[in-house]
């Protein structure tokens, strides 16, 4: 007698595993993000001084690390000015969803 759960299990993994292939959409937008020759602006920073005589015994390349700071700071603010500017939305959306329940709910299997 076969054991049919097995089996849809190994099929499970195989389409968990399976490479998925991505759009034209998703490629140009990973290309946009990816890293590439940018323009380099020299800036004056102030930073504390123990600070950055610590970044220099550790060899930390003080302009990435700033540049990666001041990304996630950027990342951030854009991220709050998106929340704010869609806030009305959003909470359009979790009272429909809140009076209405999800949609297809019915259909959910857990």
């Amino acid at each position: 007698m076969a054991n049919y759960a097995h089996d849809s299990c190994t099929l499970e993994m195989h389409m968990i595993n399976a490479p998925v292939p991505q759009p034209d959409v998703v490629k140009r937008v990973a290309k946009a993000h990816a890293p590439s020759k940018v323009t380099r602006k020299p800036t004056n920073v102030s930073l504390p001084a123990d600070l950055l005589e610590r970044a220099r015994e550790l060899n930390v390349n003080v302009s990435r690390a700033s540049e990666r700071g001041l990304r996630e700071e950027v990342q951030a603010a854009e991220a709050r000015v998106w929340a704010e500017k869609n806030a009305d939305f959003i909470a359009e959306m979790n009272a429909r969803i809140e009076r209405d329940g999800l949609p297809l709910e019915e259909h959910r299997m857990f």
